[in-house]
C-alpha cells in the first residue's frame, strides 16, 4: 500500500513541471494501518514543496524502506534546502513561509 500511495501521488505531481522522480521503493513493505487519504496528502504536500523549492525544475528522490517496526519513507530534492532560521519551525502545525498564508 505504501508504494502503491507514492507512484500514485508521484505521477499526480509530476505531469504538471519538469521535475524528474527517482524511486528506490522497498517491494516488501509491511502492511500498516493509517488513513491512506491523509498519508497520500502528505506526500503531495512533500512533493508541491520541493517542487516550488526548486522552481519547477530539478529532481525528487524518494525512498522507502522497512526497519524493525517501522516503514520509513525518505524525500530529498535538489533545492536550495531550507534556511536555518526557519528549520525550528518546519513540523510546527499549519507554519509556512508562503505569502499570505
Amino acid at each position: 500500500m505504501a508504494n502503491q500511495m507514492l507512484r500514485r501521488r508521484n505521477g499526480d505531481y509530476q505531469i504538471f513541471c519538469e521535475i524528474e522522480f527517482e524511486m528506490k521503493l522497498d517491494p516488501k513493505l509491511p502492511l500498516f494501518y493509517a488513513s491512506s487519504t491523509q498519508m497520500e496528502q502528505v506526500m503531495f504536500n512533500l512533493f508541491i514543496n520541493a517542487a516550488e523549492a526548486m522552481k519547477s525544475k530539478g529532481m525528487i528522490y524518494i525512498e522507502s524502506k522497512a526497519r524493525s517496526d517501522r516503514i520509513i519513507v525518505i524525500v530529498e530534492d535538489t533545492g536550495p534546502g531550507i534556511p536555518s532560521d526557519v528549520l525550528p519551525f518546519v513540523f510546527d502545525p499549519f507554519f509556512t513561509t508562503k505569502e499570505g498564508k
